[in-house]
């Protein structure tokens, strides 16, 4: 079901987006998240705690060359558990790039706060990004992690077309 609600997201972005681009708009519309375009510009998502719902953006890669870091941090909000036990969480993050007529082929990475690459995906083709990384703690310390998203077009493959971001983060284990 979450798969369905992101994708009929994305596509509702980018009708949006051909309705303005029909009405005369120009074809690289910068959004709010600008300027992001290096880790030190990261645009900070804030802080998404393990039992919140999936968190989602909407933004664009325009104009050509265009690349998106975001910050955020992925807390530890919960306590219960026997002190001093093992927890295992986990960070998933997803992008949906432009679909329909202006399907382009984006890539996700996902980073620590030097910029160290922990993670990647690069599936050929406009298909979803997915990213999955999990990490062990232990109850009673707080297990929060910081973390880098990179979003970038695998080539030149720019759009004004929003893509969808999203960001979910779990307690696995108690």
């Amino acid at each position: 079901m979450k798969r369905f609600i992101r994708i009929w997201s994305a596509l509702a972005a980018a009708e949006l987006a051909g309705t303005l681009l029909l009405a005369g708009c120009p074809a690289t519309l910068p959004d709010g998240y600008e300027p992001n375009d290096t880790l030190a510009e990261q645009f900070d998502l804030g802080t998404i705690e393990s039992d919140d719902p999936e968190q989602s953006w909407s933004a664009t890669l325009s104009p050509s060359g265009d690349i998106d870091f975001y910050g955020l941090r992925a807390v530890d909000s919960t306590s219960i558990g026997m002190p001093m036990t093992g927890e295992t969480f986990r960070v998933t993050i997803g992008l949906v790039p432009p679909q329909s007529a202006e399907a382009r082929n984006y890539d996700l990475y996902l980073r620590d706060t030097t910029g160290s690459l922990l993670a990647q995906s690069t599936n050929p083709g406009a298909g979803e990004e997915e990213i999955v990384l999990t990490w062990v703690g232990t109850v009673g310390f707080d297990d929060s992690k910081d973390f880098r998203v990179e979003i970038r077009a695998a080539g030149d493959d720019a759009s004004a077309t929003p893509y969808l971001l999203t960001v979910d983060v779990l307690e696995t284990s108690p």
